[in-house]
Order: C-alpha cells, then structure tokens, then sequence
C-alpha cells in the first residue's frame, strides 16, 4: 500500500534564534512512500512582513482586562505601550475582521463567551514566516482560548505559526486552506516550540489539524479535540502530524473522513501521521483515540533517515482501509487496540494493518452478568466490557479505550434497561430483567461490527414454607392445652 515518492527534494536545518527549524524549499510536503511529511518553513526564506488589507477591525473590540482599554484590532492592542507581558486580550463582539498579526507579547488573548471568532481578510504568504495568520515569535509564550479562526475565502497556509510556546484550548477553526488540491497546504496550529492543543475542533482544514514539528517540540499535547477530514478527493488530510524530531502525546481524540489522496504523487491520508522525512528522533505516543473512515488510521513513515518511534494503544480503530500502517525500520507496538471485532485486524469486521506492526494482542469485547441464575421476574447485572484482549489478559490497569463508544443490548426471555450506552473507563452496564417464562435468557451486546452475548437461567419461584407468628403460635400452644385438659378431665 506505500508508494514510493516521484520526488524526493532534501531537507536542511537552520538555527534560527536558538531554535532548529527543519524546512523544505518546494511546496511544503514531501511524499515518501505513501507517507506525506509537511514543513513548517524555514522563517528566513520569508521574514514575516504583516499583510493588514483593508475592510478590517470593530471598534471597542478587543479589551485589555488589565488597563481597561479597548482596541478595535488584535494587532492595535499588542502594539499598545501599556500591553505588557500577562496582559489578557480579549475579543468581545462576535466576529473580528483581522488582517496578519504578529505577537512578541506573552499574552493570553480569548474570547468573551466562546463563540466569539477572528475572521480572515487577507491571504497569508506562501514561503517563511509569511505563512501564519497570526505569528508567535520565538521566545513568545502565549495563551489562546475560547475563540474561532475562519478562514473562508482567503488562503491561509498556517492559521497560528508558533515559533515560541502556545497553549490553545477550547478553540476551533475552519477553512484553513491554501489551494489544497496543488498546493495542497493549510494548516490550523504548527508549532516548532511547546504547545498544547486541548478541547479544539477542526474542520474543512486544508492539510493538517496540528503539526508538531522539530525537536525544539519536547512535550507536544493533543488532547480532546476533534477533526473532520473532507473525505475523498485531490487533496490531503491529517488530524495530526508529529515530525522532524518532535515529541507528542496524542490522547482522547475523534478523528475522521481523511480519505483524499493527493495526484501529485498518490501520497495518502491518515488520521495520525508520524514521521521522520525532514528529522530523525521523531517519537509519538498514540493513546485512547477514536480514528474512524480514514484510509489509515495511524500511519508511520521512515522518512529520509532511520524511522519514527511510536507506542499506538488502547486506540479504536474502526472503518479505515488499514487501521495502521507502517514503512520503518523502528518496530512500532501498536498492541491492545480495539479494531471493531474480535477476530483481530485483517478478518471480516475489524481493520486491516499494512506493513508489519505488532498488533498482538488486540482488545476484545466481552459481557458477564451476575448473577447468571435468577428467579422469573427477577434482575441480574450486566455489564459489557473492552478490557480483556486477546491473551484473556485484563488491560485496564494500564490503560483505556476511549469513553463514549456507541454500544446497544438485547434480550430473550426478558428486557434489558437501558438498551444502549457509552464505555466509560471501558464498560458499559446495563440490567436485564427476566420475564414470566422458565428457560435459558440470551444477553447481547454489539459494539461496531462484534456481536458477543452471555446466558441467564430463569428458574422458578421457590415455594414459600409458612411461618407462624409469635401470637398464632401461642394461641395454637393454648388451643392445644385447652383440648388436652379436656381429653383428661373425661377421662
């Protein structure tokens, strides 16, 4: 399934400020087998020179909640001489017109409420630090939270370009694209310094969600966030790309629809990408994600130099044309994985794997009840289970599926209440009740494409002994004195 690459341009390294930049000259990505690694750009091929068009800002917009004041632009605030270090900027009308901007202030810049959003006026560039929407200059530590970025009907190659440390949270962003059927670019975070990315959502994204890039990023976080490719087509998509020496834990996401497959050069699509094209030491943890409909699941690539190291688990991995895929000389443990059935990846219901990954043992599903012999009309606990894998081996204690995989219940001989739920630290409980009729009770539950089921014995009622009372018994005992004084008093 991994193509090898029609091009294959060379990568460089140039120290900018203390800070490694790995970049490539030509259109932001390199196809290697299968594998489309993407560059963050090197700043000095374009130093950042702010595009501020027209048509943009509202009056009383942004305000500085630590002098008072207010700015009608992003950019009007950060130049302001009383925006200090710790200021927070914050947007507080719905939808802020806003050319480029460049940050050099540690600042926390957010929303009002959380639904308020920037919105694009201009194109951003194509080369260097003329790729960000809003640049984060090195050295720079900057909060954003509570906002929307929309880009629609502009190219923005980079919505935030971080070059120093960025902390998003609770933020989305959409339309981020750059011609994604040529030049195949758009990216919604790329950063080459630390960051985390929590409780984000992305969509109509033109290539990546969050780019962690460089070995400048020592401990990269994506955690909570959604991402929703635009399926098949000329084009690319990656939730997630670790590369160029970085670091990662990518934990608690929903990934899905990346399916495009670019013309160029037949390089494809992947919820995760992890790979080493520009860098080597590259490493990802892949942790209790739901990736879903993507062509792969988790696709790790070597690169120009010896592979990435990723640990893949506790992943659900279902409806991909190959749950992972693998072409690197590193060995990539991707074990305890749920694949969507219980015969492992590559049998009917469960996701394929390409490469060789090791995938043994893969989690399984499982039910119980208790207690499993019951009286009509009586309950019995039940409880499904994606914990136990394949070796019969109980994987809880290291970790966890994703909550909130969809599972649904049946029942003979009864019903079971509720009839669906969500795994919450991998379980799903419900209770079946049986009906009025003796015999063997039949217990399903199906999670994506298995179904497993347990059995209950429906008995019947114990007749009850009788039992006398403190006064029946006594007035039995004085009936019983009364009848023999009088059997003796004949006598």
């Amino acid at each position: 399934m991994f193509k090898a690459s029609i091009w294959r341009p060379t990568a460089k390294v140039v120290a900018v400020s203390g800070i490694f930049v790995l970049s490539f000259a030509l259109s932001g990505s390199v196809a290697d087998a299968g594998v489309a690694a993407t560059d963050f750009g090197d700043p000095s091929d374009a130093p950042f020179v702010a595009n501020r068009g027209v048509n943009q800002g509202v009056p009383n917009a942004i305000h500085n909640l630590d002098t008072g004041e207010f700015f009608s632009t992003l950019q009007a605030a950060l130049d302001d001489v009383d925006t200090v270090n710790g200021h927070v900027l914050q947007l507080e009308v719905a939808s802020l017109p806003e050319g480029q901007v460049l940050i050099t202030k540690n600042v926390t810049i957010q929303g009002q409420t959380g639904s308020e959003q920037f919105v694009a006026t201009v194109n951003t560039g194509s080369a260097g630090d003329t790729r960000g929407w809003f640049l984060i200059e090195t050295g720079v530590s900057v909060v954003v939270q509570d906002l929307h970025f929309d880009g629609a009907g502009f190219l923005i190659w980079q919505a935030l370009r971080v070059k120093g440390s960025a902390d998003v949270a609770r933020c989305s962003f959409s339309d981020i694209q750059y011609n994604p059927s040529s030049d195949y670019a758009g990216t919604a975070v790329a950063l080459v310094g630390a960051g985390e990315v929590v409780d984000c959502d992305f969509s109509q994204i033109g290539r990546v969600g969050v780019l962690f890039y460089g070995p400048g990023v020592t401990s990269g976080l994506m955690q909570r966030c959604s991402f929703s490719g635009k399926g098949a087509g000329d084009w690319l998509d990656y939730a997630v790309e670790v590369g160029a020496g970085a670091y990662a834990l990518v934990r608690d996401n929903y990934f899905d629809t990346c399916r495009g497959v670019a013309s160029s050069d037949a390089s494809e699509s992947s919820g995760v990408n992890v790979n080493t094209t520009f860098a080597d030491g590259t490493v990802a943890d892949v942790l209790s994600n739901t990736v879903m409909d993507c062509t792969f699941g988790v696709q790790i690539g070597r690169g120009n130099g010896q592979g990435p190291t990723a640990e893949v688990h506790f992943n659900r991995l279902i409806t991909n044309e190959f749950g992972v895929g693998i072409n690197s000389p590193s060995p990539l443990s991707a074990t305890n994985n749920w694949f969507g059935c219980n015969e492992g990846p590559g049998q009917p219901g469960c996701d394929a794997t390409d490469g060789d990954p090791l995938i043994d043992p893969w989690l399984t599903l499982t039910i119980t009840a208790n207690p499993t012999t019951i009286q009509v009309f009586q309950d019995s606990a039940v409880e499904s289970a994606l914990i136990i894998n394949s070796d019969a081996v109980d994987t809880s204690g290291v970790g966890l599926v994703p909550d909130a995989i969809p599972e649904t219940f049946t029942a003979t001989l009864g019903a079971v209440n509720p009839v669906a739920g969500g795994t919450v630290d991998g379980l799903v409980p419900t209770v079946f009740t049986a009906g009025g009729v003796l015999g063997t009770a039949i217990v399903t539950v199906t999670c994506d494409n298995e179904t497993v089921e347990t059995p209950i014995e429906i008995v019947a009622r114990a007749e009850a002994i009788p039992t006398l009372g403190f006064w029946a018994l006594l007035m039995l005992m004085t009936a019983v004195a009364v009848l023999g004084a009088r059997i003796l008093i004949k006598r």
